[in-house]
């Protein structure tokens, strides 16, 4: 354990590097899609998500009484400061050797790519990464050094805390659980303990979990919002399956060259730690039944591990799907590097280990680039579109739809990282309709474009299109 008030190595190269990550995000500074809902007319509406927790914490930090309030870039400044934290919590409690070496592996939580979504919100970073971090206390070494009774209270504590602020933050915890398994497998032969505190992590998650369900949800989650099991559905096996594919399209986004370049080492290096491992288990004075549950307990942590990219999120009909509830990848990034600690070879995991981390670094760099991008094309098609309605079109009904091309800066990036189409969303009717309010411009969503054929082409440019007519319509394009 690090002493209070000592920041070895390690601990300045996880808060380096973290922040090394966002600040290209800080220096784009562009709202995104939901942002520019709420910097227009300010509603909170995370109760309604099932979210209380994020308008309390979003109005206490703004001292808003009725709307929320921008507090970019200290939201993100602040939000950064909870995830690094967070992975100090994780270095402290799990490195086996403090140091650089651990430093580098475990700054990987910081980095997963997904995380970059999330800190794009101006207003929901703060309770996001607020989520994360508490997510992870139960799992530090204070947390870890209470009576059984009292780690499992805390922990539920926590849990439904995060949950409150975002429901995704259960698959951190999930993640983490896996990562507990493998080191207490290392430090530990009494795979007795190690089951009984796998138990408890179970009973923690399981409380956690029906305490939001039964004691949180019923009184804030808005029925609008759908939130039905796959059991529930007419074919439960078709809606996994979707759920699944759409899933499934973002992680196969991700393995491009230059993920293969950068994790090829580290996972061949983490093949070696597990076998490692599983040679010291089997190797062990413990009985043949206890080497058995050993060896069980590493293949069920890395199910744990690779089920916690969408964790439950799977198993709702209708379920969102987008990189920023996938924050179970941070810790299958850290598994991997954990893994390959446990061979002992410091600087080859060292250098094994800083290639990934170089490339989350590229990777924030061109995701704010192609963000930024995109942003200036959008703001510069707006006032055109601004600047083009007629007078005429004033106390009229305006309809808007269609989706705005990629501007070709963006579709760069998107070729170096397929990913970012996932996380780069040009702006489309919904969002087009809140950019027009901006200009004081009440516009409605395009249901159909059959309202089109009785209309004649007002004004024709090269991002949109004006039609006149029965009906005034703007369509992006």
């Amino acid at each position: 354990m690090i002493k209070m008030g000592k920041i070895d190595s390690g601990c300045w190269f996880i808060i380096s590097v973290t922040t090394l990550f966002v600040i290209p995000l800080l220096l784009s500074g562009i709202l995104y899609q939901d942002d520019i809902l709420r910097s227009a007319n300010g509603e909170a509406y995370w109760s309604a998500l099932g979210r209380p927790l994020s308008d309390f914490v979003v109005m206490a930090v703004g001292f808003g009484s009725e709307y929320v309030i921008d507090l970019f870039p200290l939201s993100l400044i602040i939000s950064a400061a909870f995830l690094c934290v967070s992975s100090l919590v994780l270095y402290c409690r799990f490195a086996i050797k403090k140091g650089l070496s651990s430093g580098i592996v475990f700054s990987l939580f910081s980095l997963s790519p997904f995380f970059l979504q999330n800190f794009s919100y101006h207003f929901d970073c703060l309770p996001m990464m607020l989520g994360v971090f508490l997510a992870t206390i139960p799992y530090s070494v204070v947390v870890s050094s209470f009576r059984p009774i009292f780690r499992i209270i805390v922990g539920s504590i926590c849990l439904v805390m995060a949950l409150s602020l975002y429901q995704a933050t259960i698959n951190i915890f999930l993640s983490l659980s896996a990562i507990e398994i493998i080191y207490l497998l290392y430090t530990s032969n009494i795979i007795k303990e190690i089951l009984k505190k796998f138990v408890k992590r179970v009973i923690t998650a399981l409380i956690g979990v029906t305490v939001y369900m039964k004691g949180v949800t019923p009184f804030f989650l808005s029925k609008k919002v759908n939130s039905d099991l796959i059991t529930k559905v007419d074919d439960p096996v078709k809606s996994l399956m979707h759920n699944l594919d759409r899933f499934w399209n973002i992680a196969e986004s991700l393995l491009n060259n230059a993920m293969y370049m950068a994790w090829l080492l580290p996972i061949l290096i983490s093949i070696a730690g597990l076998t490692i491992l599983i040679f010291k288990i089997l190797t062990s004075k413990n009985e043949a039944l206890s080497k058995i549950f050993g060896v069980s307990l590493i293949a069920f942590g890395l199910i744990v591990s690779i089920f916690s990219i969408t964790g439950p999120f799977i198993f709702i009909d209708k379920t969102v799907v987008a990189p920023r509830v996938m924050m179970g990848l941070p810790g299958l990034m850290l598994m991997v590097g954990y893994l390959a600690s446990v061979t002992g070879f410091r600087k080859t995991i060292s250098f094994a280990c800083a290639i990934p981390v170089m490339l989350s670094l590229s990777y924030a760099s061109a995701y704010a680039n192609a963000s930024k991008a995109q942003r200036s094309l959008e703001d510069k098609v707006f006032y055109d579109i601004a600047s083009s309605i007629p007078k005429s079109w004033n106390g009229k009904k305006i309809y808007i739809g269609g989706k705005i091309s990629t501007n070709p800066a963006t579709e760069m990036e998107f070729k170096r990282f397929p990913s970012l189409k996932w996380m780069v969303m040009p702006i489309y009717s919904w969002s087009g309709m809140i950019m027009l309010k901006y200009y004081n411009i009440n516009a409605n969503i395009l249901i159909s474009k059959d309202k089109l054929l009785k209309n004649d082409v007002l004004d024709d440019k090269r991002f949109f299109t004006l039609f006149d007519g029965v009906e005034k319509v703007i369509l992006l394009k």
